[in-house]
């Protein structure tokens, strides 16, 4: 990345915009735009479970927090949601919008900072947020989530999980984080789960896949009851309502 994109904001975006580049100049590209519902939410172990914990979004003010290539915005929509769509990227709103126009969903989307995002106070019924917050300054995201989330709103956050040696061997090893990284992210630490709590404090989460070992939810809640192997997680799904 050039040295002279000197700020957080202008890394994130330039990154993202090649990404989405990237993926926009892909021969396969109409196939990717055209994939069921049914395949985001079975791509990965915990997606289903994460949207699950969203709960009825029809007729409902959701938000797409950083909305990447919008397959979440897409699936939102198609339940019955009025979903804004919001990305530091202009091409992956781009491709928010060419998706909705071949699943025939209406998704408004916005190219925004995500932690200065152009909306009113209270105005949201629910966040959906993947693979977002770790991108982000941890304090200034939550409080600009809360301060759109309507009170009793519903919060979801699924990201990756610093957890402990092996799951940081493995990413090192694998080499997975190489083309696959900005310079500003950090996966989410204990520290940040504790922290979380300040802004939303009946927050859960549940911890999910053992790099090599294990595919799926692992055994128990945080808060409610810590175990040993969360710290080998490698995703982490929080929520500030009971998880489904």
């Amino acid at each position: 990345m050039p040295d002279n994109v000197s700020n957080r904001l202008d890394r994130e975006r330039l990154f993202h915009d090649r990404q989405a580049a990237d993926r926009q100049s892909c021969p396969r590209f109409s196939e990717e735009l055209a994939r069921p519902d049914s395949w985001y939410l079975d791509h990965a172990s915990w997606i289903r479970f994460a949207v699950q914990s969203l709960g009825n979004v029809e007729s409902k003010t959701v938000l797409d927090w950083g909305c990447g290539h919008g397959m979440a915005a897409c699936l939102l929509a198609a339940r019955g949601a009025k979903v804004l769509a919001t990305d530091v990227s202009a091409g992956y709103c781009r491709e928010v919008r060419l998706r909705a126009g071949i699943h025939q969903v209406a998704i408004r989307t916005v190219q925004a900072d995500a932690v200065r995002l152009p909306l009113p106070d209270a105005s949201i019924d629910a966040i959906w947020g993947h693979a977002i917050l770790h991108h982000l300054p941890f304090d200034t995201a939550m409080r600009e989530l809360r301060r759109v989330l309507k009170p009793h709103g519903r919060l979801v956050l699924s990201d990756p999980f610093e957890g402990g040696f092996a799951v940081r061997w493995a990413r090192m090893a694998s080499g997975w984080w190489n083309g696959h990284q900005t310079t500003d992210e950090q996966p989410i630490t204990w520290h940040v789960l504790n922290a979380i709590k300040e802004y939303f404090p009946e927050v859960m989460a549940t911890f999910w896949d053992i790099p090599g070992v294990y595919s799926g939810q692992l055994s128990g809640c945080w808060p409610d009851n810590m175990r040993w192997n969360h710290s080998l997680a490698r995703y982490v799904v929080i929520s500030n309502h009971a998880l489904v």
